[in-house]
């Protein structure tokens, strides 16, 4: 069972990836935080987010909502480095659902012998 509220950061987490991937679908940001669809798309709304918006471009809004759920103010410094920190634990929390690649020797040998032959077509055209 999920906690019943979630952190300041968790929620920012889930801001982000919306207001900066609208191609994630919002199920997958449900299941990275453990809640519903419908409380994923309310995170979002309430602080006035525009779905693939960017990030960038609404800054101010993800701002005001980190403040407003840590009950205070924060320098440009200081939302400087929570932004990062956030990106970062974005990022981290969708490159944990992408699935890995499979291992392909047979392309790996392939790619190695084709950049061998050119490397030697281009010393003896050099």
């Amino acid at each position: 069972m999920t906690e019943r509220y979630l952190t300041p950061g968790q929620r920012a987490v889930a801001r982000f990836i919306r207001a900066d991937c609208a191609f994630i679908n919002v199920q997958f940001i449900a299941f990275i935080i453990g809640r519903s669809r419908q409380q994923v798309h309310n995170i979002v709304a309430s602080a006035g987010i525009i779905p693939g918006g960017g990030a960038d471009a609404q800054d101010d809004k993800l701002k005001a909502a980190y403040e407003r759920d840590m009950g205070k103010k924060l320098s440009a410094l200081e939302w400087s480095r929570m932004k990062r920190l956030i990106e970062q634990e974005a990022a981290d929390q969708l490159a944990r659902l992408l699935p890995r690649p499979e291992p392909y020797p047979e392309m790996d040998r392939a790619m190695t012998e084709l950049t061998a032959s050119l490397k030697t077509r281009m010393q003896e055209w050099g």
